[in-house]
């Protein structure tokens, strides 16, 4: 699911599992994780303050791919093909590429 900057969502429950993870709904009724680092809340009311793209990367062990930023424990990466998407922290690990 992709938001917005701007865009308004309804803020429900944390998740248990992966704290600063939201679940929020937008006026569709379609729902998401957000990370809290993309939100300004206001008790059960958001709003985005950059755009944000939900997409979770399918990806293959040894697959290679840039990382592009981290966020409250997943990381939104890149890879050779183009594809884009996050990635759960836990399940990457940083590579030296040669200069």
């Amino acid at each position: 699911m992709k938001l917005k900057k701007g865009e308004t969502v309804n803020v429900g429950e944390e998740d248990n599992e992966m704290p600063g993870w939201f679940w929020c709904t937008n006026i569709k009724g379609l729902g998401c994780w957000v990370p809290s680092i993309y939100l300004e809340r206001d008790k059960k009311k958001g709003k985005l303050i950059t755009d944000y793209d939900s997409t979770e990367l399918q990806a293959t062990k040894g697959e290679v791919m840039k990382f592009i930023h981290e966020a409250t424990g997943w990381i939104w990466c890149r890879t050779d093909d183009r594809r884009r998407g996050w990635l759960s922290r836990n399940k990457v690990e940083s590579i030296k590429t040669p200069t």
